[in-house]
Protein backbone atom coordinates (compact mmCIF):
# COMPACT_ATOMS: atom_id res chain seq x y z
CA UNK A 1 0.00 0.00 0.00
CA UNK A 2 1.39 3.39 -0.94
CA UNK A 3 0.29 6.50 0.95
CA UNK A 4 1.09 9.94 -0.42
CA UNK A 5 0.09 13.16 1.28
CA UNK A 6 1.19 16.54 2.42
CA UNK A 7 -0.41 16.58 5.86
CA UNK A 8 1.50 14.33 8.30
CA UNK A 9 -1.50 14.11 10.66
CA UNK A 10 -3.74 12.80 7.87
CA UNK A 11 -1.08 10.33 6.76
CA UNK A 12 -0.68 9.09 10.34
CA UNK A 13 -4.43 8.43 10.71
CA UNK A 14 -4.75 6.71 7.34
CA UNK A 15 -1.59 4.66 7.89
CA UNK A 16 -2.80 3.46 11.28
CA UNK A 17 -6.15 2.38 9.83
CA UNK A 18 -4.51 0.53 6.94
CA UNK A 19 -1.94 -1.18 9.15
CA UNK A 20 -4.64 -2.26 11.59
CA UNK A 21 -6.32 -3.91 8.60
CA UNK A 22 -3.08 -5.78 7.92
CA UNK A 23 -1.66 -3.74 5.05
CA UNK A 24 2.02 -2.93 4.68
CA UNK A 25 2.15 0.83 4.14
CA UNK A 26 4.88 2.82 2.41
CA UNK A 27 4.43 6.57 2.57
CA UNK A 28 5.95 9.76 1.29
CA UNK A 29 5.38 13.49 1.02
CA UNK A 30 5.36 13.20 -2.76
CA UNK A 31 4.67 10.52 -5.34
CA UNK A 32 8.39 10.39 -6.18
CA UNK A 33 9.39 9.84 -2.55
CA UNK A 34 6.75 7.14 -2.08
CA UNK A 35 7.82 5.46 -5.34
CA UNK A 36 11.47 5.38 -4.24
CA UNK A 37 10.54 3.85 -0.88
CA UNK A 38 8.25 1.28 -2.47
CA UNK A 39 10.94 0.28 -4.98
CA UNK A 40 13.66 0.06 -2.33
CA UNK A 41 11.53 -2.36 -0.30
CA UNK A 42 10.36 -4.30 -3.37
CA UNK A 43 6.75 -4.09 -2.22
CA UNK A 44 3.86 -5.20 -4.38
CA UNK A 45 1.71 -2.10 -4.72
CA UNK A 46 -1.95 -3.12 -4.64
CA UNK A 47 -3.37 0.20 -3.56
CA UNK A 48 -2.45 3.87 -3.61
CA UNK A 49 -3.94 6.53 -1.36
CA UNK A 50 -3.15 10.12 -2.32
CA UNK A 51 -4.13 13.37 -0.69
CA UNK A 52 -6.23 15.64 -2.91
CA UNK A 53 -4.02 17.53 -5.34
CA UNK A 54 -0.83 15.54 -4.66
CA UNK A 55 -0.24 13.79 -7.96
CA UNK A 56 -3.20 11.47 -8.45
CA UNK A 57 -2.52 11.27 -12.20
CA UNK A 58 1.17 10.58 -11.64
CA UNK A 59 0.27 7.82 -9.18
CA UNK A 60 -2.16 6.33 -11.70
CA UNK A 61 0.61 6.24 -14.33
CA UNK A 62 3.17 4.72 -11.94
CA UNK A 63 0.87 2.01 -10.61
CA UNK A 64 -1.78 1.40 -13.28
CA UNK A 65 -2.94 -1.93 -11.83
CA UNK A 66 -3.27 -0.63 -8.26
CA UNK A 67 -6.52 0.68 -6.85
CA UNK A 68 -6.35 4.44 -6.40
CA UNK A 69 -8.16 6.42 -3.73
CA UNK A 70 -7.91 10.20 -3.65
CA UNK A 71 -8.62 11.63 -0.23
CA UNK A 72 -10.77 14.69 -0.49
CA UNK A 73 -11.92 17.31 1.95
CA UNK A 74 -14.71 15.00 3.10
CA UNK A 75 -13.82 13.51 6.48
CA UNK A 76 -15.73 10.36 5.53
CA UNK A 77 -12.93 9.39 3.16
CA UNK A 78 -10.69 8.89 6.21
CA UNK A 79 -13.02 6.32 7.75
CA UNK A 80 -11.04 3.03 7.80
CA UNK A 81 -14.01 0.89 6.76
CA UNK A 82 -14.87 3.18 3.85
CA UNK A 83 -11.24 3.39 2.81
CA UNK A 84 -10.84 -0.38 3.01
CA UNK A 85 -13.89 -0.93 0.82
CA UNK A 86 -12.70 1.65 -1.71
CA UNK A 87 -9.30 -0.03 -1.88
CA UNK A 88 -10.83 -3.52 -1.93
CA UNK A 89 -7.85 -4.79 0.08
CA UNK A 90 -8.98 -8.40 0.48
CA UNK A 91 -6.44 -8.93 3.23
CA UNK A 92 -6.55 -12.09 5.32
CA UNK A 93 -8.44 -11.58 8.56
CA UNK A 94 -6.11 -10.71 11.38
CA UNK A 95 -6.32 -12.67 14.61
CA UNK A 96 -7.72 -10.74 17.49
CA UNK A 97 -5.51 -10.59 20.54
CA UNK A 98 -7.35 -11.43 23.71
CA UNK A 99 -5.66 -10.57 26.96
CA UNK A 100 -6.78 -12.90 29.70
CA UNK A 101 -5.72 -10.96 32.78
CA UNK A 102 -6.57 -13.76 35.20
CA UNK A 103 -4.40 -16.20 33.22
CA UNK A 104 -1.49 -13.75 33.13
CA UNK A 105 -1.72 -13.12 36.87
CA UNK A 106 -1.94 -16.84 37.67
CA UNK A 107 1.14 -17.44 35.54
CA UNK A 108 3.07 -14.70 37.33
CA UNK A 109 2.00 -15.96 40.78
CA UNK A 110 3.04 -19.51 39.85
CA UNK A 111 6.45 -18.30 38.67
CA UNK A 112 6.93 -16.23 41.82
CA UNK A 113 5.93 -19.17 44.04
CA UNK A 114 8.32 -21.47 42.21
CA UNK A 115 11.14 -18.95 42.61
CA UNK A 116 10.35 -18.66 46.35
CA UNK A 117 10.36 -22.46 46.79
CA UNK A 118 13.70 -22.69 45.02
CA UNK A 119 15.12 -19.92 47.19
CA UNK A 120 13.84 -21.64 50.38
CA UNK A 121 15.53 -24.90 49.37
CA UNK A 122 18.93 -23.24 49.29
CA UNK A 123 18.65 -20.80 52.21
CA UNK A 124 18.24 -22.54 55.64
CA UNK A 125 17.09 -19.28 57.26
CA UNK A 126 13.88 -19.15 55.17
CA UNK A 127 10.76 -21.19 55.97
CA UNK A 128 10.42 -24.38 53.88
CA UNK A 129 7.01 -23.51 52.42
Amino acid sequence: MVLVGTDPAVRRVVRLGLELDGAIVVEGDSVDEARDRALSGRYEVRGVVVDAGVGAEEARLLWPSARLVVLDEDAGSLDPDTLGRRLDLRLPPRPTAVLDVAHVLREEVAQLAEAWRELCRWDPMLPPD
